[in-house]
């Protein structure tokens, strides 16, 4: 199986998190990204192909609660996924500051590829001013987030496996 329900469940769980909780939490225009957290955590644990369909996934809950430029997060979340997956499980082994760089570079991946998406759509976008007051803060919220969230994420996904990655 491909996704399995746990892994659903998280996403729901996430994808309702980041609609009511993370915008209150926002610090200036940063927020922290649930879904890319919970899709990369799949990614990393189970490889690029359950990592892309769960990327998929999660883009297209993403896609449902915004307005206009629906596909972007689907296509983001995907290809992000994908990423996550062909990074080698056992680098992480028993570091949590590891883990926290990879989650920090996959959502500046990930919002760099938001930013190249919105300018194919006809979106005038100031990058610079983007990279700095949004992708790099952005980033570190999440990655910082993150630390707190792989250890039950990985339980929770790795639940009858032996497959523990984030302790």
């Amino acid at each position: 199986m491909i996704i399995d329900r746990r892994f659903a469940a998280l996403l729901v769980l996430g994808w309702i998190i980041q609609i009511t909780i993370v915008p209150h939490i926002a610090i200036g225009p940063a927020m922290p990204d649930i879904i890319l957290i919970v899709v990369a955590t799949y990614g990393f644990l189970e490889g690029p192909i359950p990592g892309g369909v769960g990327g998929l996934v999660g883009g297209l809950l993403q896609d449902l609660t915004l307005k206009g430029g629906f596909g972007i997060n689907l296509i983001n979340k995907t290809i992000i996924g994908y990423l996550a997956g062909l990074v080698e499980r056992n680098l992480f082994g028993s570091s949590r500051l590891i883990p926290m760089i990879a989650m920090f570079i996959v959502s500046v991946i990930s919002q760099l590829i938001y930013i190249v998406l919105i300018y194919i759509m006809g979106e005038n976008i100031a990058v610079m001013t983007a990279i700095t007051r949004i992708v790099i803060p952005s980033a570190l919220y999440t990655s910082v987030v993150a630390l707190f969230l792989f250890a039950p994420i990985n339980r929770a996904i790795s639940h009858e496996r032996q497959k523990t990655v984030f302790k």
